[in-house]
């Protein structure tokens, strides 16, 4: 494909060719053939540069999640390129741009990220490295590779797509704490906790069973025994808390949305429960799934969260059992959503929510968190934007939660 540039050129050489012709003027017409072979040469070199190229493409993720090797929705992602040269002469000036699923929108006229290759020897693999921001959560993927040559001159450019693949789960945000007060604040406190697998202090051992965690095997009893044996703990109790909220009905629009706010909540309570010896499972999308004991698989199960429009928060909560601990996160344009967590609370669930607001016009918590408190909900409101603010109030407890009710009590009037 010829560029402005080689329009340009193009456009000179056949003004010098009628002129030359004219005039018979001898310099002009070897001008004129000079300029005709610069742009055969530019035709044709981009196009013989491309062939035998092979190129690939892998994620090289650089933040560690406690247990774990993930990005963080945010976080840089480093790509590795690679480009092998399979032929008998040399390369130059072989760009290659990826394309992977991550990729934010490029402001207008800015060119695409990329590498390039300046020089491909013969019969050589050569890598570089190059840095994405993996904005949104779930798994992403780098789909296919661009190669792009136009030299010598860039009169001509010569593209090709390579189908590439590979992939990364992206971790979703969260916000540290320290401690969930907010949770403590629930009636019936000690509802939803069992007796506890681990605890402080070793009270005996016996044979392992498939499922123990490795952490638990007590190596001296399995040395003396001649087969695995894992500690039982007689101190501490276990708490398992029970997480909801509305995958189908989302509200906002990119990361500004119900169902990314409810889970990087999510995460973030997940990760001060597990912290302290606890389990939490999820009431979505249609079932109450499994205690899970460790923060990164908490954190697979909501990188995977899609929008279930078949499955309501309304019909999750029925399958949450009497004495559960709940902690639920729901938009107070969802008037559906806080009737059941009100009518949950009744029934003897122990619930914290959160309400979010400003997601579409008109929304508000106040009458959402008035409505909850009643009922003996430990609740406070969020407002869009304000994800660091609703972190402190969940970990600041109760008094944020009076301060909270206060907050949207005074908006009302």
């Amino acid at each position: 494909m010829i560029t402005r540039r080689g329009v340009g050129l193009l456009v000179v050489a056949i003004i010098g060719f009628f002129v030359a012709s004219a005039t018979r003027v001898g310099w002009l017409h070897l001008a004129t053939a000079l300029l005709a072979g610069t742009l055969i040469l530019s035709a044709v070199f981009p196009q013989v540069s491309l062939l035998r190229l092979k190129a690939t493409a892998r994620f090289r993720p650089r933040r560690r999640v406690p247990g774990d090797l993930a990005p963080i929705a945010g976080d840089r992602v480093e790509i590795e390129i690679g480009i092998e040269n399979r032929s008998f002469l040399p390369r130059f000036f072989v760009a290659c741009t990826p394309a992977t699923t991550m990729d934010s929108p490029a402001p207008k006229g800015s060119p695409p990220p990329g590498i390039l290759f300046a020089h491909l020897p013969a019969r050589v693999n050569a890598s570089a490295s190059m840095e994405t921001v993996a904005s949104v959560r779930g798994i992403q993927r780098v789909t296919q590779m661009t190669l792009e040559c136009r030299a010598p001159f860039g009169l001509f450019r010569a593209r090709r797509r390579c189908r590439v693949d590979d992939e990364v789960l992206v971790y979703p945000a969260w916000r540290p704490m320290r401690g969930a007060r907010l949770l403590e604040a629930v009636q019936g406190e000690r509802s939803g906790r069992r007796a506890a697998r681990r605890g402080d202090e070793v009270a005996t051992s016996r044979r392992y069973i498939v499922g123990d965690a490795l952490r638990d095997v007590h190596w001296k009893n399995t040395a003396r025994t001649g087969r695995p044996m894992v500690r039982e703990f007689d101190a501490g109790v276990e708490e398992t808390l029970t997480v909801v909220f509305e995958t189908g009905s989302t509200l906002g629009t990119g990361a500004e949305t119900t169902l990314e706010y409810s889970i990087t909540l999510a995460a973030s309570v997940g990760r001060v429960i597990i912290g302290r010896g606890g389990a939490v499972q999820f009431a979505l999308p249609g079932r109450v799934g499994n205690p899970i004991y460790e923060w990164p698989e908490v954190m697979r199960v909501l990188a995977m969260i899609e929008p279930a429009h078949e499955v309501t928060m309304t019909e999750a909560l029925y399958r949450v059992p009497l004495g559960s601990r709940v902690f639920a996160v729901v938009s107070g344009a969802h008037r559906a959503q806080i009737a059941a967590l009100a009518s949950a609370a009744q029934r003897g669930v122990g619930v914290a929510c959160v309400v979010l607001e400003g997601f579409v016009p008109g929304d508000s918590a106040s009458e959402g968190v008035r409505a909850l408190a009643r009922t003996g909900c430990a609740v406070i409101s969020c407002a869009r934007g304000g994800l660091r603010a609703a972190a402190a109030a969940i970990e600041g407890g109760a008094d944020a939660r009076i301060q909270g009710r206060a907050n949207a009590e005074e908006r009302v009037a």
